[in-house]
């Protein structure tokens, strides 16, 4: 079935032609909505064949999209953002999702890629298949549909992080999950682009606010924030609200858990955590977070406990797989510790906190040599202690000698 590509875009001169190279060859129709472009965009977007709409931007992110939505004039609709890209593997997927007779949207899985192994719901790189990968440790997943029929009644509703699941819903139809990611590649822009998304979404997102104050969406959407800019205080009336509004909330209470635990009201965290595994069970994130808390407490038992069910949701989590071997070398098991801890750096032999804490295990052993090379590694690797880890190496070499 033909496919129309549409995007907005504001100054993507340095991303747009990247986007829709990996798009060429799937779809028939490139639709780009500009919103005010003082750069390259919009000849680089003619040069790749688009046709070329404009549209005055009015913090209305639905409105923009479905300006574009207007000049579509295929079947089915790709929405894809100049900083993401669509992989030349799947294109024989999304042709066959755009023959379904039984959907009309499918969630594609939006692959934000990063560095920060910290950040929730992180999943690790390793031996992925997909080139699009490449120099970064892995990607936080968020489902969103951006692959649907081309009809009337759909449209984008929200100011900000705008959704078009709500109007397929409200025309009859459905949509359905798929394996099909969209590779997002956002911290790869400016560093004057990263400072000021922040604010740009705290504005339209205040704006949407206003207009839909009992949105529990949209008291979560300014926590996330708030939460990004380490504002946590802020992000918890944020979260509190978005639980109040709506109790099956689960990112919320995970939202609402992980900034208690960053300001140390330890009890309320763990609430928020175990309500959020009441709630989805299978979520492994609240497991691998009430872990790190239990740690910080002393309470070891619960939080390898904790740990390890959270493993069982995400088997290849490697932060939770450190936190792991590191609770049982303090829980006075450092053979077991030291087993996970070789396990995650076979894996992920770039991974500066699992080598630092096999170091530190391997020291309980008594395993002088192979403790100072894990912490050497660690200190090659970067690691946030270097110094400490250095020393360490030093102070094992020179015992030996």
């Amino acid at each position: 079935m033909p496919i129309t590509l549409c995007m907005i875009v504001k100054n993507e001169s340095e991303w747009i032609g990247q986007c829709l190279d990996s798009a060429r060859g799937l779809v028939d129709q490139i639709v780009v909505v500009d919103t005010g472009s003082s750069d390259g965009t919009v000849e680089i977007a003619r040069k790749h064949g688009a046709e070329v709409y404009f549209f005055e931007w009015n913090d209305d992110t639905s409105a923009a999209r479905n300006e574009s939505l207007k000049h579509a004039n295929r079947d089915w609709i790709l929405v894809l953002d100049a900083d993401e890209a669509i992989a030349r593997q799947d294109f024989d997927k999304v042709r066959e999702l755009a023959r379904s007779a039984e959907f009309d949207g499918f969630s594609l899985i939006q692959r934000n890629y990063t560095n920060d192994t910290y950040r929730e719901d992180f999943l690790w790189a390793v031996n992925d298949p997909y080139a699009e990968s490449k120099g970064f440790t892995g990607w936080v997943p968020k489902l969103i549909v951006r692959l649907f029929r081309n009809k009337p009644g759909t449209r984008f509703e929200g100011v900000a992080h705008e959704l078009v699941e709500g109007s397929i819903k409200k025309c009859g139809g459905k949509y359905a999950a798929v394996e099909v990611p969209i590779h997002h590649f956002k911290e790869r822009k400016s560093a004057d682009y990263l400072r000021a998304k922040p604010g740009h979404y705290r504005r339209i997102g205040e704006k949407k606010l206003a207009a839909e104050p009992r949105n529990p969406r949209a008291w979560y959407e300014l926590g996330a924030v708030e939460r990004e800019e380490g504002n946590f205080l802020k992000a918890v009336e944020y979260f509190e609200k978005a639980v109040e509004l709506d109790g099956k909330f689960v990112e919320a209470y995970q939202g609402l858990g992980s900034c208690c635990s960053k300001l140390g009201d330890l009890d309320r965290a763990i609430a928020a955590f175990k309500k959020a595994i009441e709630l989805n069970e299978s979520y492994p994130t609240p497991y691998f977070s009430l872990g790190v808390v239990y740690s910080r407490l002393g309470r070891l038992n619960d939080a390898r406990d904790a740990i390890e069910e959270g493993l069982k949701r995400n088997p290849h989590d490697f932060n939770a797989m450190t936190n792991l071997g590191a609770i049982y070398e303090q829980g006075g098991h450092p053979e077991i510790g030291v087993k996970i801890l070789q396990e995650v750096v076979r894996m992920d032999n770039a991974n500066a906190r699992a080598f630092y804490n096999l170091g530190v295990t391997l020291e309980k052993l008594s395993r002088a040599k192979e403790a100072a090379d894990a912490h050497e590694k660690a200190a090659e690797l970067n690691y946030a202690n270097k110094e400490e880890a250095l020393r360490r190496a030093r102070v094992l070499r020179e015992a030996g000698k």
